[in-house]
């Protein structure tokens, strides 16, 4: 008996250490798999979504920190969608279209594709590329082209080039198109306001800030309105500004911001 279980009891000392063993032996092929297994998942999901290549690079030769890395910065950080379906932002947007017009203007250049190119560069803020396409398309018969014109005042207000931007933006008021109207007597009320032609711009600004009612239109007019010593009224807008911008979405916010903060300028110099 005494020898039974004594047997008993070395059996469940060998099963012990047999467990603890095995246990072991999981736990360090556990540790040593790990950087592989991650790396085989993140290259699943490179492959799947399309990532940009170079994760495939560090994943493979960085097993642990990069796959630790790939999961930080996009698995978990929306990476569930491909690289192309991700939306670009807005500058990314307009990049993107202007190497597909490049492309395109390489098959056909046509006057409409210029036109779009300049737009776009406007969009990206490169009002001096954007002047060189308008300048392009106003040629034979579509030299007072009213969009194409606009197009180039708006180009040329942008690089400061205020005579120029005058002279195309009252080009297109002689035209019969209604097309921007309001957009278009906007501009020339702004480049009126820059040259120092304050009674005119304000009869512009008169004419079509209510129809945009925006905080720069009002704000605008509410700078020329105080500079000609019309107090009370420039106050009234400038408040309104401030009520305006205080009530629109966050981006819109953003947007207005310095609107908002000319505004409040004004009125405490009140």
């Amino acid at each position: 008996m005494p020898l039974l279980l004594a047997q008993a009891q070395y059996d469940l000392e060998g099963g012990s250490s047999l467990l603890a063993s095995l246990s072991g032996w999981f736990s360090s092929w556990l540790w040593l798999s790990l950087p592989i297994l991650l790396s085989f998942i993140c290259l699943l999901h490179i492959l799947k979504t399309r990532q940009e290549y170079w994760w495939i690079f560090l994943v493979l030769f960085f097993p642990l920190v990069g796959s630790l890395l790939y999961i930080l910065v996009v698995m978990l950080n929306g990476g569930g969608q491909s690289a192309t379906q991700r939306p670009l932002s807005r500058k990314g947007f307009y990049q993107a279209k202007v190497r597909s017009l490049q492309e395109r203007l390489e098959q056909t250049d046509t006057l409409a594709l210029r036109a779009e190119l300049g737009e776009a560069y406007l969009q990206m803020q490169e009002p001096a590329k954007a002047k060189d396409c308008f300048q392009h398309c106003l040629q034979g018969a579509y030299s007072q082209d009213s969009d194409f014109l606009f197009g180039l005042a708006r180009a040329c207000y942008a690089l400061q080039e205020l005579p120029a931007a005058l002279e195309a933006i009252e080009k297109t008021m002689q035209s019969e198109s209604n097309d921007y109207l309001l957009e278009r007597k906007f501009l020339q009320a702004k480049i009126l306001d820059d040259l120092g032609r304050y009674e005119a711009a304000l009869d512009l600004y008169d004419e079509v800030v209510e129809k945009l009612s925006t905080p720069e239109s009002r704000c605008r007019q509410a700078v020329i309105l105080k500079r000609l010593g019309h107090q009370e009224e420039s106050e009234a807008l400038f408040l309104s500004v401030i009520r305006q911008v205080q009530t629109q979405p966050q981006e819109q916010r953003s947007e207005n911001k310095q609107w908002l903060l000319l505004a409040q300028k004004m009125l405490s110099e009140s």
